[in-house]
């Protein structure tokens, strides 16, 4: 009974599950793809339309101070979520696929030569499959391919024997979508790391079930963390500001698409205010900080 009344209650969170489909109460079990919206969600999307609605970053007016202060806020609630150091490592995108890409087009350019290897695993989804076929086609890289055994598990013996002095990345998933295999991504990072080589894990799947810490160094996590966690779909890129001070080779990558968005490249956070004074951005909190100082 008790159960029952849980589930009513949480039913009740999401409006559209009122629906009725053939007769019966919506039941929606596809959210491996899309999550439904809560009625949270739904009301602070409802409330940006109706009073912050305004460019974030780009404007010197109340609105806009309010857009970016909201916007900010939210970088800082996902940077907890995901055990991330600083907020300026929180890059929002459109979702897992784009995130994949990002890291494909800049990490990529920037340190993959003829020859240099990736290496993905087989069972990944295609969003982590496509962007690095098309760098094989484009530069000429390896891609090795970590075996699953009869169990739908990954070979972490064969994963090992995978690297050599030309590997440069991993790219694997934490959660499969295709076997729905939780694989131990704390092995996978340690095999990685010992032999010097960052590691990307792809998170769509595993963000919103398990709790993640992504503290550990030469992780690059990307994770479904909107459209598969109850918010709202193409968040988009307005802005992207990386200031690595601990992170150097970072500091180096320059994407070569999403041409015409605003993208820094910074050594430290006093370039960071040197950039947004210069362009008069003086609405960024950043900016309001260093001003009353």
């Amino acid at each position: 009974m008790e159960i029952a009344s849980n589930i009513t209650r949480i039913r009740e969170d999401f409006p559209i599950l009122t629906s009725t489909v053939h007769k019966h109460p919506l039941v929606y079990l596809d959210n491996a793809a899309t999550t439904q919206k809560p009625w949270s969600v739904i009301k602070k999307i409802e409330e940006g339309y109706t009073r912050q609605n305004a460019n974030v970053h780009r404007g010197v007016h109340f609105l806009s101070q309010m857009a970016t202060e909201a916007h900010e806020a939210a970088r800082a609630t996902v940077q907890q979520f995901l055990g991330v150091a600083h907020t300026h490592e929180i890059i929002f995108t459109r979702g897992t696929t784009e995130s994949i890409n990002l890291v494909a087009y800049s990490f990529g350019e920037s340190f993959l030569q003829q020859g240099d290897e990736v290496i993905v695993s087989e069972m990944e989804h295609h969003s982590n499959i496509v962007p690095w076929q098309l760098l094989q086609q484009r530069k000429g890289i390896i891609i090795k391919v970590i075996p699953f055994n009869q169990h739908g598990e990954l070979d972490l013996t064969e994963y090992a024997s995978l690297f050599s002095e030309r590997t440069k990345l991993v790219a694997v998933t934490h959660v499969s979508n295709v076997l729905g295999t939780i694989n131990p991504v704390k092995q996978l990072v340690q095999i990685a790391h010992k032999h010097d080589v960052p590691i990307l894990i792809d998170g769509a799947q595993s963000v919103p079930h398990i709790a993640v810490n992504a503290l550990r160094g030469r992780v690059l996590p990307v994770g479904g963390i909107k459209e598969k966690i109850l918010a709202a779909k193409r968040a988009g890129i307005k802005e992207i500001i990386l200031c690595e001070q601990n992170r150097k080779d970072i500091n180096e990558i320059q994407p070569e698409y999403l041409k015409g968005l605003t993208f820094h490249y910074v050594n430290n956070i006093s370039e960071v205010l040197d950039i947004a004074l210069t362009e008069k951005k003086v609405n960024h909190p950043l900016v309001l900080n260093y001003q009353t100082q």
